[in-house]
């Protein structure tokens, strides 16, 4: 049965955090081969391991408008081409540093977000830039200022680096010594907030995520935008209900693949999830 998107009601842990616009469950099933000699030319399958997912479009309402709105691309090489990583402040667009991480730090001046810090440390290679980046975390910023952290090509961390992006960043980069690695990644941080986007993905792609914040340059700190992106990674039990249909409900474990914030229209964010499932879904 099709419903529309606005009379979905999405729910996880208990708390609703969306009203789709668009969503969509898909359900598969793995088909064991138990095709014998006799079977003649036809193949014979059972049901094996069942998975499912759910992906959603929405608009989220906020407490507050948002007036500026951060986004950082982190990359990593396919091999073939890699585009430079990126930074957006108030739609000035900053480019990212050669191989490793790239440090750019931001000041809020005359209600717009100004570069007052660049450099790249070529990790990937390199122990004492692994060093130097902990270091310039430490003492290079103060309370309010915006850090912007992405990856180009490729990079690692050592267990200083990891230890300044937790005490500084309220980052926890688990484990604490990440490998030399093609793995994308993304830090947007208000120093002394604790407002946190990360995200990290697998070799051969790019990563982005995207920070929002008020006519102050503070993080808007309660949205269900933010309190959905804090579950990424997690399990939560999920709960989609089309609205006025008591009886026609899924629920089921899934963990919180994804999400992202497309833009702002007055007091909403328009946004998507995606859950992966790892458990019955009834």
């Amino acid at each position: 049965m099709i419903y529309p998107g606005k009379n979905l009601i999405i729910t996880a842990n208990g708390k609703v955090i969306a009203g789709a616009k668009s969503c969509s469950i898909d359900i598969d099933v793995d088909i064991i081969p138990v095709s014998s000699p006799t079977d003649g030319q036809w193949e014979h399958g059972i049901p094996g391991m069942k998975s499912w997912k759910i992906a959603t479009n929405h608009l989220v309402g906020m407490n507050e408008q948002p007036a500026h709105i951060i986004k950082a691309v982190g990359t990593c090489s396919n091999g073939v081409n890699t585009p430079a990583s990126y930074c957006i402040a108030d739609g000035q667009r900053f480019t990212g540093g050669s191989r490793g991480l790239h440090l750019r730090g931001f000041n809020f001046v005359n209600n717009a977000w100004e570069s007052i810090f660049s450099r790249t440390y070529d990790t990937y290679a390199n122990e004492s830039a692994c060093n130097s980046l902990a270091s310039d975390i430490e003492n290079e910023f103060g309370a309010g200022d915006l850090i912007v952290i992405t990856s180009y090509d490729a990079y690692r961390m050592n267990a200083n680096l990891a230890g300044a992006l937790e005490d500084y960043l309220n980052l926890n980069v688990s484990p604490p010594i990440v490998s030399a690695s093609r793995s994308s990644f993304v830090c947007i941080a208000v120093y002394g907030d604790g407002g946190i986007s990360f995200t990290n993905t697998n070799e051969g792609s790019s990563v982005h995520d995207n920070l929002l914040l008020n006519s102050s340059g503070h993080i808007i700190n309660e949205t269900p935008m933010r309190t959905a992106k804090e579950m990424v990674g997690t399990t939560v039990t999920l709960s989609l209900q089309a609205n006025g249909l008591a009886n026609d409900r899924l629920h089921g474990q899934a963990i919180v693949k994804n999400w992202k914030a497309n833009g702002a229209l007055g007091n909403l964010v328009t946004g998507g999830f995606s859950f992966i499932g790892s458990g019955p879904l009834i």
